[in-house]
Parts: C-alpha cells; sequence; structure tokens
C-alpha cells in the first residue's frame, strides 16, 4: 500500500507534538518559559488535522461510492476507537477518586452524537467533552464535516461547490456572533477543512496533467487553484478580528489568545499563515522538509488512536510519585501500546465485521488511498527525499 508520505509525517507529527504538549505541560507540569512556549501551539495543530483530513477525505472519494458506503467508512473508522475513548475518560475519572463517579449521561449521549467541543473556552456550547477528555472536541467538528462533504462534492455543480462552502462558513460566522451556538461553530469552520479539499484537487489535476504538484515542476498550480478560498479565508479572519475588537471594545470581554473570541480568529489566522508558508515552501521544492518530518512518519498510522486516549490516561496520574523521566516514558510506552494495539489490531477488526454493511459490491479503495480520519490518512507514495534533501 503506497502513501503519500509527506501527509504522514505531518500527521505523526501532529499528533505527537499534542500529545508531548499535554504530557510535559499538563501531566508534568512543566514550568520552564521555553518548553512552555514550544508546546503552546496544539490548538493550530489540531488546525493541520483538519486540512490534512479534507485533503485526504477528497481524495479517498471514489465515483461509484454511495453514502451508505461513505458513511459506514467514515464511522466505522472513528466510532470504535472514540466510545473507547468515552470509557477511558469515565475509567480515569475514577481511578483519579479511586471512586466511582457519576455517568453524566447527557453529556455522554451529547458525545455520541457528536456536539462535544469545549465550554470553558467559548460560549455557545451545548454539551462538554466527556469527564475532560479535552481532544475529543475536535471529533465533532471532523463529523460534520464528513456530513456535509458528500452532499456537496457529489451533486453540486463544480463552478458553485466553493462559493456554497464560502456561503456556509460565513453563515456561520454571522450566526455565531449574533447568536452563540454550537451548530454555528461547525458551518463556520468547514471552509477551514474545505481548503484541504481544493488543494486535493488541485494536487489530482497536476497528475492528470502528467506533473504532481506539491514537489513538481509547477509550484504556482496549487497556488492558483486556491486563490480564491484561501482570499475568502483571509477575509473571514479579518471580520474574525473585527467581531474580537468589538466584543473587547463595547463589551469589555477580554482578549486571551485560548479563549473566546480570540481563539475563532487564531485558528483562522493560523490556517492562513500555515497554508501560505506552505505554499511558499512549495516555491523552494520543500527543502528540508524530509530532515524535519520524516521521522514522525512512524507515529502516522497509531496517531488517531494516539491523540484521543492519551488525556484520560496523562489526567489520571497513574504514574504520580515517580521521577519525572521514568513517569514520561511509562506513559509514553502506555500510549504507544494501547494505540498500537487499537489502531492496528482493533480496526482490522472492525473493518473485517462490517464489510457486509458496506452493500452491494464490495468497495476497494482507490489504489491512492484507504479510509480516514483527522488523524487516519493512508495515501499515495511521494518520498520524503523528494521534498527535501
Amino acid at each position: 500500500m503506497h502513501k503519500l508520505q509527506a501527509l504522514e509525517c505531518l500527521r505523526g507529527f501532529a499528533a505527537l507534538y499534542v500529545l508531548v504538549g499535554h504530557l510535559l505541560l499538563a501531566g508534568l507540569q512543566i514550568e520552564h518559559p521555553a518548553v512552555r512556549f514550544a508546546l503552546q501551539f496544539g490548538q493550530e495543530a489540531v488546525m493541520v488535522f483538519f486540512l490534512l483530513s479534507g485533503f485526504v477525505i477528497f481524495w479517498s472519494l471514489r465515483p461509484e461510492t454511495s453514502f451508505r458506503q461513505y458513511f459506514v467508512q467514515r464511522a466505522r473508522r472513528i466510532f470504535p476507537i472514540f466510545i473507547i475513548a468515552l470509557l477511558l475518560a469515565y475509567a480515569g475519572a475514577c481511578w483519579k477518586t479511586q471512586s466511582l463517579v457519576a455517568v453524566q449521561w447527557t453529556t455522554l449521549l451529547g458525545n455520541l452524537v457528536m456536539m462535544q467541543d469545549l465550554a470553558f473556552l467559548k460560549p455557545g456550547v451545548w454539551c462538554d467533552v466527556y469527564h475532560g477528555n479535552l481532544p475529543l472536541w475536535s471529533l465533532a467538528y471532523e463529523w460534520w464535516f464528513y456530513l456535509m462533504f458528500y452532499p456537496i462534492e457529489r451533486f453540486v455543480p463544480a463552478r458553485l461547490r466553493v462559493p456554497v462552502v464560502v456561503a456556509i462558513s460565513a453563515s456561520g460566522l454571522l450566526w455565531y456572533t449574533l447568536w452563540p451556538m454550537q451548530p454555528a461553530l461547525y458551518l463556520m469552520y468547514f471552509l477551514i477543512w474545505w481548503l484541504g479539499v481544493e488543494i486535493a484537487r488541485a494536487y489530482r489535476a497536476g497528475q492528470e496533467a502528467g506533473s504532481a504538484p506539491l514537489v513538481g515542476t509547477r509550484p504556482l498550480s496549487i497556488a492558483r487553484a486556491i486563490a480564491v478560498p484561501l482570499a475568502l479565508l483571509m477575509a473571514e479572519t479579518a471580520a474574525l478580528a473585527a467581531r474580537a475588537w468589538f466584543e473587547h471594545q463595547y463589551h469589555g470581554m477580554e482578549l486571551r489568545p485560548g479563549l473566546d473570541p480570540v481563539l475563532p480568529l487564531r485558528h483562522f489566522a493560523a490556517v492562513c499563515g500555515i497554508v501560505v508558508l506552505g505554499l511558499a515552501w512549495q516555491r523552494i521544492g520543500f527543502r528540508g522538509f524530509g530532515v524535519l518530518f520524516a521521522p514522525f512518519i512512524v507515529f502516522a498510522p497509531i496517531s488517531y488512536a494516539l491523540y484521543v486516549i492519551h488525556f484520560p490516561i496523562l489526567t489520571a496520574g497513574l504514574f504520580d510519585g515517580l521521577p519525572p523521566l521514568v513517569q514520561a516514558v511509562a506513559y509514553l510506552a502506555v500510549f504507544l501500546a494501547l494505540a498500537w494495539v487499537l489502531e492496528v489490531r482493533l480496526q482490522a477488526f472492525i473493518n473485517r465485521i462490517t464489510r457486509p454493511w458496506l452493500g452491494g459490491p464490495r468497495v476497494v479503495a482507490n489504489p491512492a488511498v484507504i479510509s480516514t480520519t483527522t488523524h487516519g490518512l493512508r495515501t499515495t507514495e511521494i518520498p520524503v527525499k523528494s521534498l527535501g534533501k
């Protein structure tokens, strides 16, 4: 099975970055200013996941895939490990208190229908993450992005797709500004995810033309292809900046990087910066990419499980009392072992028993890609060495 190794490297890096940030800052409570600064960009890492996910979901969709098949592929990839993450959150809470804690049925149901978010960071959240498993917030966004993608890609004319997505995102921004509610956030952030779709579309067009724009001889092809959605994303970023200024100036809201109204501005601005940086890096052939990111490819196959299971294990304090270095090694060993079991063993079993649910002729994945999640990419190969020596 071939893989787009550049994306695999980024996926592994982003997942490990979030994990190490939580391990050192929340778990071991490292106070060194340089460490805290270097690891404070977990939110930006999640935005990278959104872009990668949009890219790969587009890449994986075959013309003959029905909505039923698409839905089953997405659900069986997301929910089994997600449910285990919910169970770990409950078990971690019990371990930490050394007693049975309340199940929180309403919150559990809200998580199971993918309506969770971080209530302490933003207004209008309907359902908090279950028992404080903070990374689960982004899975709800991913799930609704998946569901919005299929009908737009299948039934909206090509020339209208970007305008439709922009209209959805802008309506979410307006809705959230006037009346903060959680569904508005899913709509507003959809443009970020869709930008990954448009990058993938440009890459595929380049392949069909005999040149791979990510590493080939046409460095401006992707920039031209995504110019309109990127410009509109920048316009929404400016609108979020105006919203933050207005809330501070007239409602007295404190402007803090990790809280609304700055947090969504931070997300959108980060995506603009990441994409512009990526386009600039493309111009010089991604020089140095392999040196910086190639080592992280080993974490890519288990990155989804690493992302969703580490926090409740960490906050349960399993290894409290041990020296910090011993704690770090012990936690990493547990995270890696459990993630491998879930991603390699359990996921293969789930795929096998749910194969009949796909219905009709068996859907064989595009040779370039198989089903994915935010952190579960499987794509066509571009050698890492070609992205920078």
